[in-house]
């Protein structure tokens, strides 16, 4: 997570930061399970949607390494690569855990 690039993007307000991660934990923070149903079931629209989302709100907040993943898979989608979504169901639940733990971390130090 990278705090000075959410901050910024918060209007350098931290205290709207913590909000800002705060509603993102809430919105996205289980977000593990519904991209894999989404996997598993091809409803690659809703997947592509989920991408959107996720690609906007990581790159708002700093979350760098989940934001890289997210235009990885995004990519694969745009590109009708749909059969590679499964190998990135594990990565995906890695990433949002640690950047679950980040943000839990930073919003506990406030």
């Amino acid at each position: 997570l990278n705090i000075q690039v959410g901050i910024s993007h918060s209007n350098n307000n931290r205290a709207f930061y913590v909000e800002i991660l705060k509603e993102f934990a809430d919105a996205y923070g289980q977000s593990n399970e519904l991209f894999t149903k989404l996997v598993r079931e091809h409803r690659y629209k809703q997947v592509e949607i989920l991408c959107l989302d996720m690609k906007g709100l990581t790159g708002a907040i700093g979350a760098r390494d989940m934001h890289k993943l997210i235009n990885e898979i995004h990519q694969d989608i745009v590109y009708n690569k749909q059969e590679l979504l499964p190998k990135y169901i594990e990565p995906y639940q890695k990433e949002l855990y640690k950047l679950n733990e980040s943000i839990e971390h930073y919003i506990g130090v406030q």
